[in-house]
């Protein structure tokens, strides 16, 4: 039985959402042409409690973009362009807050080992929200693209920093930084999250990005079977959708990166599926 204090919310169809965490952000003005909005590993004293061995990154977000890209049919060897969906990133590892006293709550998470390495592993659900019901596409490795948006996303100081796919960014966390500890070059991560074939008349959609933390919970789903739900950082956005003009600079946040607890199974699911309603 999950003992915990966290609200739960129950979404639209089998989504669950359960405990909706504020996290700290900090937001840029102007054009926003660089990281504008950062995640902090934002924890409850319950949650470090019941998970010891808990681990949330820090991401820092670049508003999503579009970018127009010949990508080549590895069967006829025919170029077509297509106009791709991105989303740049950037993690570090900050030291989480120490908990206070609870005596009163027990580790729930019975697991004899944790359900998967310290490894970044990410994976990135954009859900459509137009429409009689969600859409989902899941993140797409693209070398094409990926060269492309390396050449307009890392320049200057960045221009030798490698930008990864959610296939090439596969590693061990990087090591944990003190309160207030600036980051070497090492202890920061690129990352760059591309889809395809999203509908341009899409005014808003919702992105879940898996694999920042390792951050799970226990709780009775369906017929009283046991269901696992992920730590996920979920961030919206808004553009006005247009198929015959289709502007980058259009994208904007609504609102700010929240993390949640969302159900293992619907986060493989690709199709119709929901992320919940709302901010």
């Amino acid at each position: 039985m999950v003992r915990n204090r966290l609200r739960a919310i129950a979404a639209v169809g089998l989504t669950v959402v359960v405990g909706s965490l504020a996290v700290p952000t900090a937001q840029a003005q102007g054009n926003q042409r660089g990281f504008a909005v950062t995640a902090e590993p934002s924890v409850s004293g319950e949650e470090l409690t019941t998970q010891t061995d808990l681990w949330v990154l820090e991401v820092d977000l670049k508003p999503a973009r579009l970018i127009r890209v010949g990508i080549t049919d590895p069967k006829s060897g025919e170029k077509t362009e297509e106009l791709i969906w991105y989303l740049v990133y950037r993690v570090k590892n900050r030291a989480l807050k120490t908990p206070p006293e609870t005596p009163d709550l027990d580790p729930v998470n019975v697991y004899d080992d944790p359900p998967g390495p310290s490894l970044i592993i990410p994976r990135f659900l954009l859900v459509t929200q137009d429409g009689d019901a969600p859409v989902s596409h899941f993140d797409v490795t693209i070398p094409e693209a990926q060269a492309a948006i390396e050449r307009r996303e890392m320049r200057g100081d960045l221009k030798d920093t490698k930008l990864n796919n959610s296939v090439s960014i596969v590693q061990p966390i990087p090591k944990r930084l003190a309160e207030g500890e600036k980051p070497d070059r090492d202890d920061v991560i690129y990352g760059v999250a591309m889809w395809r074939n999203i509908d341009p008349e899409t005014d808003f959609f919702r992105v879940a990005l898996e694999g920042f933390s390792n951050g799970y919970q226990e709780m009775k789903g369906p017929g009283g079977q046991p269901m696992i739900l992920r730590r996920v950082l979920v961030q919206d956005f808004w553009r006005p959708g247009d198929q015959f003009e289709e502007e980058e600079k259009e994208f904007q946040f609504k609102g700010g990166p929240r993390w949640l607890y969302l159900p293992d199974e619907e986060l493989r699911q690709e199709g119709k599926v929901d992320l919940g309603s709302g901010s």
